[in-house]
Formats: structure tokens, C-alpha cells, sequence
């Protein structure tokens, strides 16, 4: 049954944990649907179920225009998306690991980073009393607020549009984390140890985080490359078993990480 929620009433659910990105907190019109930071000014605003920067003229940080050429990209592929990633063997073997991961354990505040057009969003809102949904492409966005009004947990859900090191949300806020097949795509070293060390500020002690990333095996020269750009314009780059290990390790305790198929890696880890 599809059920549709009033701004107000998705603010007021989840105030309590937001904050900006800046780290100053958030002064909330709950009339206007709009939240401003009192140190930096920045604004957000609540509209078409997606809560939003005010920006009048968009950061050039590092990575800028590849970043932006990839959100651009999934725009246009958001309405797409879903039947591509259902012809995929490995997303599918990454996808029932992942729910097998999220069924072993009790969460309740899930932040999911990549959330596209919600291949996990809604099983986390099933679960979860209340789930932040991150993700740079508006378009997908709009598809994932579909299927969850459709699914009657729009409720549950704040879809935030935002990058990865801009979350607006508070520290040690979430007991959970999910990020699935992004990392791949931040295009520089530098990039994505600081998007992991945001997503490790958002756990509270003891948080899990649920990860999967492109996977690198020696064979694969042979067949395809470690880095490069999809047919699309999207960046990626592959990862070894111990780089991805190593990277995580900088911010959190490695529980696991397995193999789907040789092609992506799952990894379990705590803050």
C-alpha cells in the first residue's frame, strides 16, 4: 500500500539526528521545512522527499568534475538501473550476503551511504526504526522514494542528497552503516580515506559497517583493468583483499571479507 508522508512530519522524525556537515548544529523550521546552520549559514531544505543543501553556487573540492560527471550519469540511468544490476551474477550473490549480514544482528538508526535507486533501502526501513539514505543522484533518489512509498515505509526514510563528506548528520549518531559499491567510484586515494573516516564518525562505539567494493585478482590483467572509466563515464578502481583491508583498518576493526565471485568483495567491520 502506498503511503505518503508530509515534510513536517519526516523532519520531526529525525531532528534529532541532524547536524551540519560543518559540524555546527541545525536550527530547524519545522513550518518551512528548512534547517540552517547557526556557525556556517548553510541551509537545507526539505521538498519532493528529499532533504537538500541550499547551495547558490556548487564547491569545487578534489575529484569535482569526475564526481559530477558520474552523478549526471546516473540520472539518466536511474529509471534503468534496477534491470541492469538484475542480470548481474555477483551484485546478486552480494546482495543475498548483504541481507544475510544485516539479519544477524538488531539495528536500529542505519545511515546508508550510495543508496541509488534503493536495492537495500527498503529491507533496511523493514528493519530499522529510522534510516538516512544517502546518495548524489537526485534522479535516483526519486526512484528509491517511489519504492518506498510503495512499500509503506517512506516514514521510516530521510533520502538525503549529499556526498559522502558533506553528511548532514550528528557523530556517533547510527548503529549501522551500509555502503554498497561506492567506494570504487571515488577517484582519488586521498577521496576515499576520507570518506570512510566520515562514515566512522557517523557510528556510535561499537557500529557496524557493511561494505562491498570491486575486487582485483592477478588473473584479471588478462581480462580487464584496475582502474579506469565505465563506457558511461563512471570512474572505478578494484581492489585487492589486502588493500581493501588495509584501507578499513584505518578507521575500523576488520571482522571479515569474503569474495562474491571474484569480482566484489564483502566486508564486515566495527567502529
Amino acid at each position: 500500500m502506498e503511503v505518503l508522508v508530509d515534510a513536517q512530519s519526516v523532519m520531526q522524525r529525525f531532528e534529532d539526528l541532524l547536524a551540519c556537515a560543518c559540524g555546527g548544529p541545525f536550527e530547524i523550521d519545522l513550518s518551512a521545512s528548512e534547517a540552517h546552520c547557526s556557525e556556517c549559514s548553510r541551509r537545507y531544505r526539505f521538498a519532493d522527499g528529499v532533504f537538500a543543501p541550499v547551495v547558490d553556487e556548487p564547491e569545487r573540492a578534489e575529484g569535482h568534475d569526475v564526481q559530477l560527471d558520474e552523478e549526471r550519469c546516473r540520472d539518466r540511468q536511474a529509471k534503468f538501473y534496477d534491470a541492469g544490476i538484475a542480470v548481474s551474477l555477483s551484485s546478486g550473490v552480494e546482495a543475498s550476503k548483504i541481507r544475510k549480514a544485516l539479519s544477524s544482528q538488531p539495528f536500529d538508526r542505519v545511515i546508508e551511504i550510495g543508496c541509488g535507486t534503493g536495492r537495500f533501502t527498503v529491507d533496511l526501513a523493514r528493519r530499522a526504526n529510522r534510516v538516512v539514505a544517502v546518495d548524489r543522484s537526485v534522479g535516483s533518489l526519486q526512484v528509491c522514494r517511489g519504492k518506498l512509498q510503495e512499500a509503506g515505509l517512506a516514514d521510516r526514510v530521510l533520502l538525503v542528497h549529499s556526498d559522502v563528506l558533506q553528511l548532514p548528520v550528528k557523530p556517533r549518531a547510527f548503529d549501522l552503516a551500509l555502503m554498497a559499491q561506492v567506494l570504487q567510484h571515488l577517484p582519488s586515494a586521498s577521496l576515499r580515506s576520507q570518506a570512510l573516516e566520515s562514515i566512522a564518525q557517523t557510528l556510535e562505539p561499537g557500529g557496524r559497517f557493511i561494505l562491498s567494493a570491486y575486487e582485483w585478482r592477478r588473473i584479471h590483467p588478462y581480462l580487464i583493468h584496475k582502474e579506469g572509466f565505465h563506457r558511461g563515464g563512471i570512474y572505478y578502481r578494484r581492489f585487492t583483499r589486502d588493500e581493501l583491508r588495509a584501507l578499513l583498518s584505518e578507521q575500523f576493526d576488520v571482522v571479515s571479507i569474503e569474495s562474491c565471485l571474484g569480482k566484489l568483495l564483502l566486508a564486515q567491520v566495527s567502529r
